[in-house]
């Protein structure tokens, strides 16, 4: 789950605008890449790796996993030792998850934002995208840019401690004012959503090769307008109930797993003055906003999450008689 050291300083900021300024959406991403790359490299396999890896436990050829995935230095040392006499492929079993999804962050190409891009793309062309970083001041989170907001769109992964407190708190702010919000995958456990839902969202999750089924439960919903019953994402991360969030206001999507495993994983909110929409499809190491059906869900969510700026509520006071 963990972001590779390469990228791990790295978030970027799209801002989408519609030539006649009806909607500006801001986009956050933990992700690095071609700008237009919507399809990742050819990535490593979990499935592989364990076959490799049983394959040296019981024949003289110990370690050709770690040659599968980039590591040949230790490779060569599990040849000449028999996987340190059997020992360090034992051990590599157990951390073959974490190895894989090195090797495959590995292989992205340095540069640009590739979820920014695959983001852009997911909604309408009408919309312009720039980019930003991390580094920006305030991580880009300031609040000129959110009050010229009218949807964020967020995908985080395993950097919320490092976005600053105070950013957090300009976005719930925001949303209580009217911003919309689309947290996406793993921005479940990002400081805002949490603010905003009031629990940790916490989750079951396995990186893994498992297919998602994304089942739509409200097909009246606006941001299922245009799909089927179901939209089967092939390979992607497994998340799973128990997932620690509120009763939805409107739950649109639940999604099973080739493991067995259910989530709720299409989940709209109401605070104050903005809707919130949850969605958890977008692995880092999976091309899933390239997917048409997911794209129209990335649409339709901005869409429905657009809503109406006012002023936050105040309390006031209210002396004796004030109604008399």
């Amino acid at each position: 789950m963990r972001i590779h050291r390469r990228v791990k300083r790295r978030i970027s900021k799209t801002e989408f605008r519609r030539p006649n300024s009806w909607t500006t959406v801001l986009a956050s991403a933990e992700r690095v890449g071609a700008a237009n790359q919507l399809h990742w490299p050819s990535m490593k396999s979990s499935g592989w790796s364990y076959l490799l890896a049983a394959l040296g436990l019981v024949t003289p050829a110990a370690g050709i996993h770690r040659f599968y995935l980039g590591r040949p230095a230790s490779g060569v040392l599990y040849l000449l030792t028999w996987g340190l006499f059997g020992v360090g492929t034992i051990v590599d079993l157990f951390l073959i998850p974490r190895m894989v999804e090195d090797e495959n962050m590995r292989r992205l190409p340095p540069g640009r934002l590739v979820h920014a891009a695959a983001l852009g793309a997911g909604l309408p062309a009408r919309y312009a995208v720039t980019t930003r970083t991390m580094d920006d001041a305030d991580c880009g989170l300031d609040e000129a840019t959110l009050d010229a907001t009218d949807v964020l769109v967020y995908w985080g992964h395993w950097l919320h401690d490092d976005v600053p407190d105070l950013a957090a708190e300009r976005i719930r702010d925001n949303v209580l004012r009217g911003m919309g919000f689309v947290p996406l995958h793993a921005s479940a456990r990002s400081k805002a959503f949490r603010a905003l839902i009031g629990t940790t969202g916490t989750f079951r999750w396995r990186e893994g090769e498992d297919r998602e089924l994304v089942w739509v439960v409200d097909p009246n919903h606006p941001i299922a307008q245009e799909l089927g019953p179901v939209v089967v994402v092939p390979q992607h991360e497994m998340y799973g109930e128990p997932f620690d969030i509120p009763a939805p206001d409107e739950l649109v999507f639940i999604s099973s797993f080739s493991g067995g495993e259910v989530l709720r994983s299409g989940c709209g909110f109401h605070r104050g003055r903005g809707r919130i929409f949850y969605f958890s499809p977008g692995h880092q190491t999976d091309a899933v906003y390239a997917h048409p059906a997911i794209r129209r869900v990335l649409g339709n969510a901005v869409t429905w999450a657009h809503g109406t700026r006012g002023a936050l509520g105040r309390s006031t006071h209210a002396p004796a008689g004030w109604f008399a």
